[in-house]
């Protein structure tokens, strides 16, 4: 599978950490992972030059999308940019990515408006959206396999997988009355 950047996004924060994490985690291991994997395009990142401070940036990795110091060898935060190896083979291949200061930049405005924008609608305020919903592990006769399974003598079982699609179903109906087309990756 391509990595690539995405267009739709919710927050630029949320974006951008997203972006570096899959980039770290399938950019440096693609080559390891298949020969038919394709290069990452970091300059995709380009267009969030100067668009979070250092602070949030540490703050999201951390708390977030790399916690307990994961991946801490593949990025060197310096006070104005973070440098984020972008190949395993070359310790020296760096994609540079600067920080934006605290007062907000015309950048910075210009990044966040690139979001996909939506027609408010009170009655339907997800309308002109469409939202994958993975229900997650199997379930069914797969969950004691996987240790998904939780029964007491001979009461039934609960099945995580089981579970994760009933509240998926009940989501996707909930998403369609606010206007959003909902589809889910497993039935």
């Amino acid at each position: 599978m391509r990595f690539s950047c995405p267009t739709v996004f919710t927050t630029r924060y949320f974006i951008l950490a997203w972006a570096i994490h899959g980039l770290l985690s399938n950019g440096l291991n693609a080559f390891q992972l298949s020969m038919l994997g394709e290069k990452p395009d970091w300059s995709c990142l380009d267009r969030f030059q100067q668009t979070i401070t250092r602070e949030k940036f540490e703050q999201a990795l951390k708390t977030i999308y790399l916690p307990y110091d994961a991946g801490r060898e593949y990025y060197e935060v310096h006070p104005d940019y973070v440098l984020i190896r972008t190949n395993q083979d070359k310790p020296k291949s760096y994609y540079r990515l600067k920080f934006a200061t605290e007062t907000v930049s015309s950048k910075t405005e210009s990044a966040s408006s690139n979001r996909l924008e939506v027609t408010r609608n009170d009655l339907q305020p997800l309308a002109g959206l469409t939202i994958a919903i993975d229900p997650g592990h199997i379930g069914g006769v797969f969950s004691v396999m996987e240790e998904r399974h939780f029964q007491i003598g001979n009461d039934p079982p609960v099945k995580e997988g089981d579970q994760t699609l009933v509240v998926s179903k009940k989501l996707k109906e909930r998403l369609e009355t606010l206007g959003a087309r909902a589809v889910l990756l497993r039935t």
